[in-house]
């Protein structure tokens, strides 16, 4: 720092001219690339098999675009007529609605691409009454595809599908109809496949073996062409045809995957909108007292404006995401880069000299704490990079940046503005400064105290103290969902949340698992590997099994199901596939002794042309057919029987060897939560190690102490377990925001210890052991208060903000603050007091 130091004080001018200049560079970049705010899920997940194979097989073989419309009932009860025929007003006019209907995954006949309570019980009683009526097999040829070619075969050109008329003719103009229509369904073998999609767009108080027969809500499911580009504004048409519907019965709601993301976004720019000014005005009324000097104040803000800069600009350079996330780093900057011009500024004041000299004397000895007060800090974000979730990545990188911005520009800047302005009135600074501090002097001198006289006890003190905290740390959980992200307020928020907990299907008994194969799926060894596979799943207790055997869905069982009319029903068996099918395989399942890899593809591409959609839910497709999957039902509760789960699929599908890989629905939420603790642990320790080597080489350089860079860290350590414990009596838990906290705490904190170790060593040389740490209190406690107040003050805003995990890590972060500046405030000075007895004597 020493030629840096003096380059500055001689060229203040240059120093602001490069500020200045840069600052050009990143505004132009901001302007030529832009900064968007988005909320993409993949950022959120880590960077491992299992979440990739997940989200290929949601990419290449789920092929769904659902828009749910929850309809809740204003009685608690809608299966009634009143009800019904108000969810069939809605989906005639989304029917109706030119661009939602062209948005459907079958714009030829949309009645197909929904599904709800009212169209299912409607068409299930068509079919059973044109079955009674002998009309012939051509007519049910329709079912479930094309519900108005059926009534119109049925019923007449005349009769539409929704409307007063359709609902008074199925339900015979009595709620009771209603009811006794969905119990009738049971006792035929089409109205049990309608039970079932009833069974799943009902609330999970529905009941059909109850005599008090109910159901709270449903929801209409829209089939959604997946390919459409402009999801958003596609969810916010049907949106606002929805709440365009007036409704006395139920209250409805339209939530989907882009609407979600868009609230939140809007949420979080509403936050920052709200909070980045209030920051400011609390930052500045904070340096008002703590600077007395209105300019001092301007100084410091503007050099803090341009770090900000920096950041944003460095952003979009290289294209980084800005989310919910990053929009907390310009809160944390002005939280932290603002210490930078406390300290500089206070330090500035104390020395003597003209202008040039003072700024030497400031730079060549708190500026050397401020460095290393960046490494450490900027070390602790930038050990996010070990973390497998890009979000968390970016965070890091971003803020580590922004760190290293600030100090650059306040180094550079509020020096030079200083020295440029050539103020000489010391005296009354000293007085001004002295008259600031002295309501702080006592409360922070207590540590000086302690650390001369019971340093031991102190220390023992904080020993105890972490020690139980760390115990409390060992009960917290780790919580991953996207959901989290949603603001409490929002009506959306309050939506999904009832969708979540109210439906099985969100989330209920049955989850899916998958075993997804790679290579040549076409040949007839890859039936003998996917037979020997599902076998082994029949013994696995995580598995859903009906007779025994597992409930398995794979290329084998599509072809079988075509191939055989006494499986699902007569309006997927197809003749002609049949006798292809057999021709080549056993009834078992089978391929045949000669059949060959060619006369597999024929019937795979059999089913690609006449049912893509069923045959691309099992089968990928490029030059060749190069992967299957293989769905499983499970049902597993909690941590153990999930990961238990995992080991077993994996398992089970050696067979296929490392062609294989295995996911699912709960397992991916499991390991993503292991993999976020991992990637805590491994960012923890990471930062301590490098803290406590850079502190170490740093102090043993400069004070040929080693030892007194170990000391400096100790007490940030306690800190970890401490703000870990508190977060466990606060009832929180660690998520993608708060995961971080730990390798924050010693990367924010020991910048407070630097701070306090740098200015101990420089007094005690000059003033002894007791008299140092008295000057180190009364001079860098009081800066180090100034700085923790903005710090707090800056983060503690972010606990209004409108997303939840924001205000989870700005109450954490600022707490974190409160426990590092009361642990080198009142802890530090006993450790010091005894290093300087054993290296100068007592």
């Amino acid at each position: 720092m020493k030629g840096i130091n003096k380059w500055i004080s001689e060229h203040p001018k240059l120093g602001v001219g490069i500020v200045i200049a840069i600052t050009a560079i990143m505004i132009f970049s901001i302007y030529t690339n832009g900064i968007s705010t988005q909320l993409n899920e993949e950022s959120f997940m880590p960077e491992i098999e299992v979440v990739r194979t997940y989200q290929e097989v949601s990419s290449n073989y789920t092929g769904e675009y659902v828009v749910q419309i929850l309809a809740k009932s204003n009685n608690g009860d809608l299966l009634n007529r009143e009800s019904l025929g108000e969810i069939f007003e809605v989906e005639e006019a989304l029917i109706k609605n030119e661009t939602i209907r062209q948005s459907f995954e079958n714009p030829a006949y949309p009645e197909g691409n929904v599904i709800s309570l009212p169209t299912t019980l409607a068409t299930t009683r068509i079919v059973a009454e044109a079955t009674l009526q002998g009309i012939n097999e051509s007519f049910l040829m329709y079912y479930p595809y094309n519900i108005t070619q059926m009534r119109k075969a049925l019923m007449g050109e005349n009769i539409t599908i929704y409307g007063e008329r359709i609902i008074n003719l199925q339900f015979k103009y009595t709620p009771s109809d209603v009811k006794q229509s969905i119990r009738l369904l049971s006792l035929d073998p089409q109205g049990k496949i309608a039970l079932n999609y009833i069974s799943r767009t009902l609330t999970k108080d529905f009941n059909i073996s109850s005599k008090n027969m109910k159901a709270d809500g449903c929801v209409i499911l829209l089939s959604l062409n997946p390919d459409i580009k402009n999801h958003l504004e596609i969810e916010k048409t049907i949106d606002k045809l929805v709440k365009s519907i007036k409704t006395q019965h139920v209250k409805l709601a339209t939530i989907g995957e882009d609407l979600i993301s868009n609230e939140i976004i809007k949420a979080s720019d509403k936050s920052m909108s709200m909070l980045m000014p209030t920051a400011l005005i609390m930052i500045i009324i904070v340096l008002l007292i703590v600077f007395r000097s209105f300019v001092d104040t301007i100084i410091s803000l503007i050099a803090l404006a341009l770090s900000i800069i920096w950041m944003y600009g460095f952003g979009a350079a290289f294209n980084f995401e800005f989310n919910p996330m990053t929009t907390a780093i310009p809160i944390l900057l002005i939280g932290l880069g603002i210490d930078y011009g406390i300290h500089l500024t206070m330090r500035y004041r104390e020395e003597e000299g003209n202008g040039k000299e003072r700024v030497n004397k400031t730079l060549s000895t708190v500026g050397v704490a401020l460095l290393l007060a960046t490494l450490t800090t900027a070390i602790a974000f930038l050990s996010n990079l070990v973390s497998p979730i890009k979000l968390l990545q970016q965070f890091g990188i971003l803020s580590a940046f922004g760190i290293f911005a600030s100090f650059v520009t306040m180094i550079l800047f509020v020096p030079s503005i200083q020295q440029i302005r050539r103020k000489k009135e010391k005296k009354k600074e000293i007085n001004a400064m002295e008259k600031g501090k002295k309501y702080l002097q006592k409360i922070i001198q207590i540590g000086a105290v302690a650390g001369n006289r019971y340093p031991k006890v102190v220390i023992t003190i904080a020993i105890v103290i972490t020690i139980f905290s760390g115990l409390a740390a060992l009960n917290l959980t780790t919580t991953f969902s996207t959901e989290e992200f949603l603001p409490e307020d929002l009506e959306i928020t309050k939506d999904l949340l009832y969708l979540m907990e109210n439906f099985e299907f969100m989330g209920g008994e049955a989850e899916s698992s998958y075993v997804l194969v790679k290579g040549d799926v076409s040949s007839p060894s890859f039936y003998e590997k996917l037979n020997e596979t599902v076998k082994n799943l029949n013994d696995d207790e995580g598995v859903v099994k009906t007779n025994g055997m597992a409930e398995v869905t794979s290329i084998a069982t599509v072809m079988y199901d075509y191939a055989s009319p006494s499986t699902t029903g007569d309006y997927i068996f197809n003749s002609t596939f049949s006798s292809m099918y057999y021709t080549y395989f056993t009834d078992s399942g089978m391929p045949k002794e000669n059949t060959t890899k060619e006369n597999i593809t024929m019937l795979y591409d059999w089913l690609y042309t006449h049912d893509e959609k069923y045959a691309k839910s099992v089968l990928h497709k490029s030059a060749s057919y190069d992967a299957a999957l293989i769905r499983i039902l499970t049902h597993t509760t909690g941590k153990k029987e999930v990961m238990k789960l995992y080991d077993d699929l994996k398992e089970d599908a050696k067979p296929f060897g490392t062609y294989a890989s295995v996911t699912g629905d709960d397992i991916v939420g499991e390991i993503v939560k292991e993999t976020l603790n991992k990637g805590q642990t491994d960012s923890l320790i990471i930062t301590v190690i490098t803290s406590f080597i850079i502190l170490i080489a740093i102090f043993y350089a400069k004070d040929k102490s080693p030892l007194l860079g170990f000391i400096t860290a100790i007490p940030i350590i306690f800190c970890v377990a401490w703000i870990l414990g508190a977060m466990y009596l606060m009832g929180m838990a660690l998520n993608v925001m708060t995961i971080t906290i730990a390798s924050l705490t010693i990367g924010l904190g020991v910048t407070y210890g630097i701070h306090v170790s740098h200015r101990f060593v420089e007094e005690v040389k000059k003033n002894g052991i007791e008299e140092g740490v008295r000057r180190t209190m009364t001079s860098t406690g009081a800066a180090l208060f100034g700085a923790a107040a903005t710090t707090i003050a800056g983060f503690g805003l972010l606990s209004f903000s409108l997303m939840p995990p924001l205000q989870q890590f700005g109450r954490i972060t600022a707490l974190t603050i409160l426990f590092a500046f009361i642990s080198s405030v009142f802890v530090l000075p006993s450790f010091l007091t005894l290093w300087a007895r054993k290296k100068y004597g007592s």
